[in-house]
């Protein structure tokens, strides 16, 4: 069928059809393709007119997905994205949504970090609706992508670490469990949840547990695994056994005589072609140091006792010549496998699983990062310079870095999108103080480290006052370095931090 055909038959199948059709000639927007997707959905695939294009780096096409859902589910922007994402002709950063619901740009916004979309409610085309570069100015200055404090799950909003990830699905592929561990914020979680997106595309099961959810309770922790692991499987059709330890109505001792048996069990019926993570997030909340609750010493080691469980379970499956499950972990202090002893007790968790240490983004990373977001916000990192003094002030860190980029984003000229961001706007980031500015979370940096690792936290601080010291001598700093906090050399990685002391 041929274009003007397609086009014909959206105007008239559709009810935004004719009046979005009017809208995208009245602001010179030609359409080059048009599909019709499940569900009501079509997509049109538009050129930009050049100085449109230019103003907004838009250099491929750009998607309009056209609905007329009365709502917006998340499920539709995640389908959106991903639409984004595969095909290579298509702009990746940036898309428009049409529909009925006038609650989608609150979705939206709820999303930030990922990739913009603008949104448009289609019953108010063609003449209500401002121009499209209006819209898409005043879209782009209103959501704050780079102010993201938590795990990312969005591929979209995913940048950098590629060969910490080979790195990881190395370890995993040759069923070694490896542990992730790195500075607050540095980005594990995210790892985490990249790394599980990304086995679960190549068939594996994979289960996802968060040990912070289970302080004093190892008894949850136990059945938990057991819960996760059946709903994995009931998800990828695979009949599940009966599990005794999930009929326990809460009892203590029914979970803990038959969880093994149930874990056991669950993985016989798993075909052997498909690998089995256990993922394990604030894996060092296992450390009797760390949990809250401190009434009853047993209730202090139930968590390390768990995991200890654990290892025996898969060293009795290896023994077996079954294939185990393989953990993937992630915390802030190693000791849990670097310490042959915890609180003068053996250490059952002793270099069990591999570890890797998660550092900073080098440069090419974090330009990326930052020039993307600047995309989706309206911002345009351009210079050289600007990308710099990031990269020197907080070493590559990406948290301190996006809330430096956000103070810039909160405190452009109203109304200037995009607007080239210039080295003076940056330095104002790194001098602002108070709560929430970029030098608060970079105090947490150094409180943080020096509450898991107290000696190097000593020599630090001499290195970070300029006192005398051999910038040479790494020696008792062995963590600073792999963190991040200190260049291979000794030197101070995180210009940041010589402000917070």
């Amino acid at each position: 069928m041929k274009l003007e055909e397609k086009i014909a038959e959206f105007e008239r199948r559709h009810i935004f059809g004719r009046s979005l059709t009017a809208y995208l000639s009245r602001n010179r927007i030609k359409v080059v393709r048009v599909e019709q997707g499940l569900q009501g959905r079509w997509s049109l695939f538009t050129v930009l007119p050049e100085p449109t294009a230019e103003m907004f780096d838009i250099d491929r096409e750009l998607l309009f997905l056209v609905t007329d859902y009365e709502a917006v589910e998340p499920r539709i922007l995640n389908d959106l994205q991903s639409q984004m994402r595969k095909n290579a002709r298509v702009e990746d950063e940036i898309a428009v949504l049409i529909s009925r619901d006038t609650n989608a740009r609150r979705l939206v916004r709820m999303r930030a970090g990922e990739a913009a979309i603008l949104t448009v409610e289609g019953q108010n085309l063609p003449g209500e609706v401002p121009d499209f570069r209006v819209i898409v100015s005043e879209m782009l200055e209103s959501v704050d992508h780079f102010n993201v404090t938590t795990p990312i799950t969005s591929p979209s909003a995913f940048f950098g670490r590629q060969r910490d990830i080979s790195s990881v699905r190395r370890f995993l592929a040759q069923g070694q469990h490896v542990g992730i561990f790195g500075l607050r914020k540095a980005g594990k979680s995210s790892l985490l949840n990249r790394v599980s997106v990304l086995e679960r595309e190549r068939g594996s099961i994979v289960v996802n547990l968060d040990l912070n959810e289970y302080f004093g309770t190892p008894r949850r922790f136990r059945a938990g695994i057991v819960r996760s692991l059946s709903e994995e499987l009931t998800k990828s059709k695979i009949i599940v056994p009966k599990m005794r330890s999930l009929r326990s109505h809460g009892r203590d001792d029914f979970i803990n005589e038959y969880w093994m048996s149930d874990l056991d069990s669950l993985l016989n019926v798993i075909p052997a072609s498909r690998n089995v993570i256990i993922v394990i997030d604030e894996i060092d909340s296992a450390l009797p140091s760390r949990i809250l609750s401190r009434a009853e010493a047993d209730e202090e080691v139930g968590l390390l006792r768990a995991l200890s469980q654990l290892r025996a379970f898969i060293q009795k499956r290896q023994s077996r010549g079954q294939i185990p499950p393989v953990i993937l972990s992630a915390g802030v202090d190693p000791s849990l496998f670097e310490r042959a002893s915890v609180r003068g007790i053996t250490n059952p968790l002793f270099q069990f699983s591999a570890l890797k240490f998660i550092e900073p983004m080098d440069r090419e990373e974090l330009q990326d990062m930052i020039r993307t977001l600047g995309k989706r916000t309206g911002l345009k990192f351009r210079s050289h310079e600007v990308i710099d003094e990031l990269m020197e002030e907080y070493g590559g860190h990406p948290l301190l870095t996006r809330q430096a980029c956000s103070y810039v984003h909160r405190h452009r000229p109203g109304g200037v999108v995009p607007y080239q961001v210039q080295k003076s706007d940056v330095q104002k980031a790194f001098a602002a103080k108070g709560p929430g500015s970029p030098l608060e979370h970079a105090r947490a940096i150094p409180e943080s480290f020096a509450e898991w690792f107290p000696q190097e936290s000593m020599l630090l601080s001499e290195r970070w006052s300029n006192l005398q010291f051999d910038p040479m001598e790494t020696s008792g700093l062995e963590h600073a370095i792999s963190y991040g906090l200190l260049h291979d050399n000794g030197s101070v990685r995180m210009r940041a931090l010589t402000r917070t002391t």
